[in-house]
């Protein structure tokens, strides 16, 4: 799978609508999916581990009840055919999202396609033009600096600054 079809998928996630805007849940998360990959992260992502940074950015930079549904990104993701959820049967029969609480009891991880992961491992160029895409088309221009900066953690080379 070539960047370009790679960067096209991300560009084609499905975001809720939020007003004039688009609910930032799924792009807080994948950012927070690609920090972790440029430090090194294997391509497995339990809920459990994921839930503290997205509840707090969602809290802080999401609509008043996002943080609530922290859950529906990370179930959902899965739907625009970049990332798959591994859990018990159980769960993945269920004709609604999972609670938080149901993602951790159970296990629940998420992984990005193989050949989504593997053209992102060692590729910092590709996660930035991904990061950058995701902020100027999903993000709020009034947030966008401020939540580059706090989801990306300090050695991450997740961009920071940007002329938007």
């Amino acid at each position: 799978m070539s960047n370009s079809e790679i960067i096209k998928l991300f560009n084609l996630i499905n975001c809720a609508r939020l007003g004039a805007g688009y609910a930032p849940h799924k792009p807080i998360l994948i950012l927070l999916l690609l920090d972790r990959i440029l430090n090194g992260h294997a391509n497995h992502f339990p809920f459990a581990e994921l839930d503290h940074d997205l509840r707090r950015l969602l809290e802080k930079y999401g609509s008043n009840n996002a943080s609530n549904t922290r859950n529906e990104p990370f179930w959902r993701l899965k739907n625009d055919g970049l990332w798959d959820i591994i859990a018990p049967a159980e769960l993945l029969q269920q004709t609604n999202t999972p609670s938080p609480n149901q993602l951790v009891e159970s296990n629940a991880a998420g992984e990005f396609k193989p050949e989504i992961y593997a053209a992102l491992t060692g590729n910092p160029d590709l996660i930035a033009e991904i990061a950058n895409m995701l902020v100027t088309q999903f993000i709020d221009n009034s947030v966008r600096i401020p939540l580059l900066a706090e989801a990306a953690q300090p050695k991450s080379n997740l961009p920071t600054r940007s002329a938007w």
